[in-house]
């Protein structure tokens, strides 16, 4: 454990937000995230991906989707072998676009690739063994201004209790204080792990503390978590996830200690996917530089075109 320089770091955890990413930038500060939570329109965009060169592999599905520059794309996904991801290259206005690339992160036991969630260039990423449900490791995945990985390591070894070990969900920012924190869902998002990098490095983490979620409490599947962060220092976490059959977003308030974490609900808001996507697949949040936010989610698979949604502010 390392020490916060105050006894809690201000947070929430939320659902999924809007378009943005500027590669190696920071992801926007907003100045009012529950306000920006509540602008967005439930009814999507609906954009279409075509693929014509890339083969997708069987045995797995899309899970986790995020914007890597201004005008592209990338999607977590697992497969029967591997974990790996796809990047897509979007049209002008996000009319549509082409995937482009796919990616292999690890093999099979490591063959799922959950939630995830782009920064400053920055993937982070879990990958586990869905089927022991026994380890998974986090991924940190630089990637130069020709979306080309420059860069990749393991952040975190998680290994030991059944479904407690893994890493289905995960979300990343950067602090005011410089730092970045980094939040992990195991399985359905149960426990959340939350691990903060040292001053002197952006590749070194240590861990800080859990959220447990009560065994009496009604909790949502997250398989999206995503955080952010406001002018003031709060964070907030997104949570996105199919509830029986509604596409659920939750905005929860967070305190975090050295040695304890406190997740309170503020908001949670139900969204209408269309064209097959789901927040049950892949979801995932981001944050405009003009205050806004969108929330992304997309179909089960990719096959020679993939269905996106956007949600955001009118």
């Amino acid at each position: 454990m390392i020490s916060l320089p105050s006894c809690f770091i201000k947070l929430i955890l939320f659902s999924v937000v809007l378009p943005v990413s500027i590669l190696a930038k920071a992801q926007p500060v907003l100045f009012n995230v529950p306000q920006a939570f509540s602008a967005i329109v439930t009814k999507p965009s609906l954009i279409e991906l075509k693929n014509s060169s890339v083969r997708i592999p069987a045995g797995g599905h899309l899970q986790g989707i995020q914007l890597i520059s201004d005008s592209a794309i990338i999607i977590t996904a697992s497969s029967a072998s591997f974990s790996y991801y796809l990047i897509a290259n979007a049209n002008p206005n996000f009319s549509g676009g082409q995937i482009s690339k796919l990616q292999k992160i690890e093999d099979k036991p490591f063959r799922h690739a959950g939630g995830c969630q782009v920064n400053e260039g920055k993937l982070v990423a879990g990958i586990e063994d869905n089927l022991a449900k026994n380890k998974s490791e986090i991924m940190l995945i630089s990637f130069n201004s020709s979306l080309n990985e420059i860069n990749r390591q393991i952040i975190a070894r998680r290994q030991g209790i059944v479904k407690s070990s893994t890493a289905g969900a995960t979300g990343f920012t950067r602090l005011l204080t410089g730092q970045c924190l980094v939040a992990v869902g195991d399985w359905n998002s149960r426990n959340i792990d939350f691990y903060i990098s040292r001053k002197v490095s952006d590749t070194l983490f240590d861990s800080l503390t859990t959220y447990r979620v009560p065994g009496n409490k009604r909790w949502c599947s997250y398989q999206s978590i995503n955080l952010l962060i406001d002018t003031a220092g709060n964070i907030y976490l997104v949570g996105c996830a199919l509830d029986g059959l509604n596409n659920r977003a939750d905005l929860f308030k967070v305190e975090l200690s050295n040695n304890a974490a406190t997740l309170n609900l503020i908001s949670s808001r139900n969204f209408k996917c269309s064209g097959g996507a789901s927040f049950r697949y892949g979801s995932g949040i981001g944050v405009s530089k003009f205050n806004s936010l969108a929330i992304y989610s997309c179909a089960r698979n990719a096959g020679r075109r993939l269905s996106v949604n956007i949600f955001k502010r009118p």
